[in-house]
């Protein structure tokens, strides 16, 4: 095990728990953070960090030292990492926010430029892929920009769950992505997003992402970046959903 320079992408609900996504700075790979047990969950107490004046639960852009331990890829998810720590354990150090580090906010527009030469979204125009159990992506984490940003408030996601994994996602957002934009619609599981803007959602209409962010911040004018995740099969047996679960405010270059 070796601590390591984590930026924070994204942190999602994961049937009760969470899982974090991001880069592992030493080497610039996606790393999902994961428990030691068949890429299991993670609890709030495994991603508390410290630091900046800060005491709190780890978000997008937070840069951290983390204990990234072995790889424990799976077909569809070939960047999951345990996060080697306990719950009980004393919060990660937070080191820095790269939405104030130019070289940062580079290599995530990068990213994004890089996805956006892909025709389809992990290669088909639907919300969910059929699960292949031979299938072996090469990549499950993506960034998407995109300037056609709608959210909405859904129950569609909760349909066919078991009681055990918990509630589904109420939200979603729909954003164009590929080399000819197709138009995506996606579960939202970035709990921090969902959070901090969740209740500014209209229950009957969908909202611009522009118009939902000035209704907190008029002055507002950054970019609008989206971790997307191809991820297990959490809704629909069979199928594997795409998710959105990193939401990230990053300045002009």
């Amino acid at each position: 095990m070796a601590d390591s320079e984590f930026l924070c992408l994204g942190v999602l609900r994961h049937f009760q728990g969470f899982h974090a996504v991001g880069i592992d700075l030493a080497n610039g790979e996606w790393a999902r953070l994961v428990g030691p047990r068949f890429s299991s969950e993670l609890s709030l107490g495994h991603l508390k960090v410290e630091g900046l004046g800060e005491s709190r639960r780890m978000r997008p852009l937070d840069v951290v030292l983390v204990p990234l331990g072995a790889g424990v890829p799976k077909k569809h998810q070939p960047e999951n990492r345990i996060l080697d720590r306990k719950a009980t354990d004393r919060p990660m150090p937070l080191l820095r926010n790269a939405a104030k580090e130019r070289s940062l906010v580079k290599m995530i527009m990068d990213m994004a430029a890089a996805s956006s030469k892909a025709d389809l979204l992990y290669g088909s125009d639907e919300t969910t892929n059929p699960d292949d159990k031979t299938e072996r992506l090469q990549a499950s984490l993506l960034v998407v920009h995109s300037k056609h940003l709608m959210w909405s408030k859904t129950d569609e996601f909760r349909k066919g769950r078991f009681p055990e994994l918990g509630q589904g996602p109420s939200l979603k957002g729909c954003f164009d992505f590929g080399k000819y934009p197709t138009r995506y619609c996606l579960p939202v599981g970035d709990v921090a997003f969902e959070r901090d803007f969740g209740a500014s959602i209209p229950t009957d209409r969908s909202i611009e992402d522009s118009k939902l962010r000035s209704r907190t911040d008029p002055s507002f004018n950054l970019n609008i970046l989206l971790t997307v995740s191809y991820d297990d099969d959490l809704m629909k047996v069979g199928h594997r959903y795409k998710f959105i679960v990193g939401v990230m405010a990053i300045p002009e270059l």
